[in-house]
Order: C-alpha cells, then structure tokens, then sequence
C-alpha cells in the first residue's frame, strides 16, 4: 500500500497566516479606495456649489451679451465684461476680465457645454465621472437690475 504524505498541521498554520494576511491587504486597499473616491465625489460636489454661487451671486449679477465662441456676460455691479470659457488642455473652467486676470472656477473638468437659449444659461460638465449640470436664467445686458 502506498502511503500517501498530507500536510502537516504547522504548515496548514503557515497557510492559513499567508491566506489571512493576504485578505486583510486586500480588504485595506479595497476600503482605503472607496474612502479616497468618496471624499473625492463630496469635494467636486462642494467645488460645483461653490461655481454656481459664484456665477448666480448678487455680487456680480451676471448678465448676457453674446454668445459666439465664448460666452460674454456683464455685470452691473462692477460695470465690467467676463468671459466664461472652458481650456480642455488645462481642463479649467474659468471667468476672464476684459483685459486681464482669471478666476478659476472648476478644476479637472473633462467635458463642457456651455449654451444660452432664451434667455437661460445652461451648463453642463463632467468632473471625475460625474456629471454636473444647471440651469439658470440670465437677464439681456441693459435690462434693469434690482438687488
């Protein structure tokens, strides 16, 4: 009869840390990700609200003026013209003055649309695989303004 040689119970041990081990990195790395894109998401989602105040805020009050490749708005409160544009190279969505400066508005911006249409500014972008979108209506450049 052939004798036939198992494991013996240290060894079954050594596997068992080895296996153990092993699934506790991984679970790690699994929870330290899911945290990491979490506060990633929370992050854009607070970099969203901060651009849409900014543009919809009575300290500007935006209006429109034209629309060709850029958008111009104007605002009455410092009697001033911005261009909203969108750098795909540099992935920014930034508000220009009329003659020099920018404030960037929204960083890591992978795709936008900008579009005015009756009067409405809507804007869509997608940052980190989400997409953001909003919709807000835009007085015509010399319309009275009313804080």
């Amino acid at each position: 009869m052939k004798s036939c040689r198992g494991f013996t119970l240290w060894e079954c041990l050594v596997a068992l840390i080895v296996v153990s081990g092993f699934t506790l990195i991984v679970q790690l790395a699994l929870s330290t990700i899911q945290r990491q894109t979490f506060f990633q998401r929370d992050e854009d989602r607070l970099n969203w609200y901060r651009f849409k105040s900014t543009l919809t805020g009575d300290n500007l009050a935006l209006q429109f003026v034209s629309q060709d490749k850029q958008l111009v708005l104007y605002s009455p409160i410092t009697m001033k013209k911005y261009q909203l544009i969108y750098n795909s190279e540099e992935q920014l969505l930034k508000l220009t003055g009329e003659k020099n400066g920018y404030l960037p508005l929204l960083y890591q911006v992978s795709t936008c649309q900008i579009k005015v249409q009756d009067s409405y500014l809507s804007i869509k972008v997608g940052i980190h695989n989400c997409e953001y979108q909003m919709k807000y209506y835009l007085l015509k450049a010399g319309e009275i303004y009313e804080k």
